[in-house]
């Protein structure tokens, strides 16, 4: 009942070994996560449709799909009993979808038939496909360590092998941190934990989950054995172990469908009388997201079950705590189940009333914006919520992750960016470095360089030419266009927090421009030479013509003159300067690798990978081996000029 495998936690790989991989498919939600947290979601070409994290893979093909409908627990609990004895598959497969991707990498599990597609059928699919034929690789974890192990399986088996170590160690670094705290604060009683994966019949945790507990210096009662399957109890079984704790986690849903299996609970006439629940030591987490994903983020799990157990509730680290701020939970309180959906209510009418929720705060906000307001009434609560047009006038984001945030959550921490929606960037969005008063007293540039931004390292080397002769009474801003549905930057395939992120690193303002993925050039062109005229408002360069005088448009082209011929054309009116055309790429590449930056290919033409697939790869690294093997041959170019392939930065602390 959860996305688990394995025997003996060994991962198998079928298929032959070959050069670093371009093109992954993956299978199972826990293996997107590995892959994204390496370095390779760039390689990532089909997914399963569990594979909903990282939110910027949403665009990827989906390629699966599932055959139960979830009711009751019970129910469901039947359909894939019947399933399983049928000899029926739960999933579908899109198999000429797959043939179709040519993928190198086929990421998948294959002890539990209930988590994901049979491992069987995929092994069958893929030796019936053209050659190369891609290899199989099934993760089978029962521990957090084997989790983190396959974590290096998943990198060597795509190429990132030194970047699956360098995150293997970090969250190791995580994970001993904890050890280190409780054996330094031992608890002074081993509290009995009851970690629930299903209600009706009642699943307790296994696998990662009792050792998990373990850790942080407790115990499941109703099964202590770490890396032992999840199995089925009794109520009398639960009853009669009577936990101090209890976690409600159930495969494969969110805390409002958690919410709702909880009425089961609440129709017994034994829950009421149990220990944890009498003294509101229940809680309710995501289960879709967290425990039962053998990924990365079980650190981030036990990280909160740490805090949850081991802080005081009234004490300034408990309100500190950034895993029980940005975790997926809430406390139980006995009712809260029928309170929130009552008899009859199912989910999918919770989710009709929760869709009409948020047309009714968004038809608020937007009369209020209309009317200029700062302010409006929650509809259901009667608080009162700061409009976008209130940050708008303020200027910045002031990082406390507000509902309608303007400026796409800027100063808020990026590991908590990803849990909190802002607002939809209405047209070009600047973001500033500085904020508040320092914003309001900075005096207008004598000469305001605007840097045309992808994220990669040409960018990033024109920035760095850029510096060396910048006048002292000069600014400089970063350029980035995104497509807004996918928040992605096109050709680059970079997240637009990625570029966030940058920016804050390199200490610049960011001018963020919307425009889809599919835009024309006319399109691309007003909607550049609006975010320009933003920019002469907000760095007071005057109007019209002298605007324009005091606007400089710099790019990173290297030594493609008709690129070079169409920008000058284009923005005819500006002056326009090309730092690096024409510039010997040996030089080049010293001053990237001097300057620390890590450089990795972030995309990869079909033509690249045909030419250099020896080489290149989405997510390996650009480095000096790489730009010196790339510059003794003839058929790419070792810069990707002409669209070969395409870098994402991260600038040195």
């Amino acid at each position: 009942q959860a996305d688990r495998a394995g025997a003996g936690g060994m991962a198998a790989v079928i298929g032959r070994a070959r050069a670093p991989r371009t093109r992954v498919v993956s299978l199972l939600p826990s293996a997107t996560e590995m892959l994204c947290a390496i370095g390779g979601e760039a390689m990532l070409v089909g997914r399963s449709h569990e594979c909903d994290f990282p939110a910027s893979v949403a665009h990827v093909p989906v390629l699966t799909g599932q055959r139960t409908v979830f009711t009751t627990a019970r129910d469901v609990d039947n359909q894939v009993r019947n399933a399983l004895r049928s000899g029926e598959s739960l999933y579908t497969l899109d198999v000429d979808q797959l043939t179709a991707l040519r993928p190198d990498v086929i990421l998948t599990q294959s002890l539990c038939a209930v988590c994901s597609i049979d491992y069987n059928e995929v092994t069958r699919i893929a030796s019936a496909m053209p050659d190369p034929k891609p290899l199989v690789v099934s993760l089978n974890p029962h521990t957090l360590d084997e989790v983190l192990n396959d974590l290096v399986i998943v990198g060597d088996a795509v190429g990132l092998s030194n970047e699956s170590r360098r995150v293997q160690l970090s969250l190791r670094e995580r994970v001993q941190a904890v050890l280190d705290h409780v054996e330094e604060h031992p608890p002074a009683t081993q509290e009995n934990v009851a970690f629930v994966e299903w209600s009706d019949p009642i699943y307790v945790g296994g696998h990662w989950t009792p050792e998990i507990i373990e850790m942080v210096g407790a115990r499941q009662g109703v099964n202590p054995n770490p890396g032992s399957k999840s199995f089925a109890i009794s109520n009398e079984t639960l009853v009669t172990s009577d936990p101090d704790r209890i976690i409600v986690c159930p495969c494969g849903l969110d805390l409002d469908a958690t919410t709702k299996m909880v009425l089961d609970f609440e129709k017994s006439e034994w829950w009421p009388g149990l220990r944890a629940v009498k003294d509101g030591r229940v809680v309710l987490l995501d289960g879709n997201q967290m425990f039962n994903r053998p990924g990365p983020r079980l650190v981030e799990c036990l990280e909160w079950i740490h805090d949850w157990m081991r802080l005081d509730p009234a004490s300034d680290a408990w309100k500190a705590s950034k895993s029980l701020r940005t975790f997926p939970w809430r406390p139980y309180t006995l009712g809260d189940a029928t309170k929130a959906f009552g008899e009859g209510k199912g989910p999918d009418e919770v989710a009709r009333e929760k869709e009409l929720e948020l047309v009714a705060i968004e038809e608020a906000h937007e009369a209020a914006m209309a009317a200029g307001q700062s302010m409006y009434k929650d509809p259901k609560t009667g608080y009162s919520v700061f409009t976008a047009q209130a940050a708008l006038d303020r200027g910045y984001c002031c990082g406390r992750g507000c509902r309608h945030c303007p400026f796409g959550h800027f100063n808020v921490k990026a590991e908590e960016r990803k849990l909190r929606k802002s607002e939809r960037m209405r047209g070009p969005t600047l973001l500033r470095k500085q904020k508040g008063a320092k914003v309001r007293k900075q005096p207008a540039p004598a000469t305001l360089h605007v840097l045309f931004w992808s994220g990669g390292k040409d960018s990033f080397l024109t920035l760095l030419e850029m510096r060396k002769s910048l006048g002292p009474d000069d600014g400089i801003v970063l350029l980035n266009t995104f497509d807004p549905d996918s928040q992605l930057v096109p050709e680059q395939e970079i997240h637009v927090h990625h570029i966030m992120e940058q920016a804050k690193a390199l200490e610049e303002d960011l001018m963020l421009v919307p425009l889809g993925r599919s835009s024309r050039n006319d399109s691309y062109l007003a909607a550049v030479n609006s975010a320009l005229e933003r920019l002469a408002v907000e760095y007071k360069l005057g109007g019209g013509a002298e605007a324009v005088a005091r606007m400089k448009l710099v790019f990173g082209d290297l030594h493609l003159a008709d690129i070079r011929a169409w920008r000058e054309q284009s923005f005819s009116e500006f002056r326009c300067e090309f730092p690096l055309f024409g510039r010997d790429y040996a030089e080049l590449a010293q001053t990237l690798f001097d300057s620390g930056a890590r450089v990795t290919v972030s995309k990869l033409s079909d033509a690249a990978a045909e030419a250099a697939g020896d080489l290149l790869s989405t997510g390996v690294a650009y480095d000096r081996k790489l730009f010196e093997a790339l510059q003794a041959r003839s058929d790419v170019d070792s810069f990707g000029e002409c669209g070969e392939f395409h870098t994402k930065v991260e600038p040195a602390p």
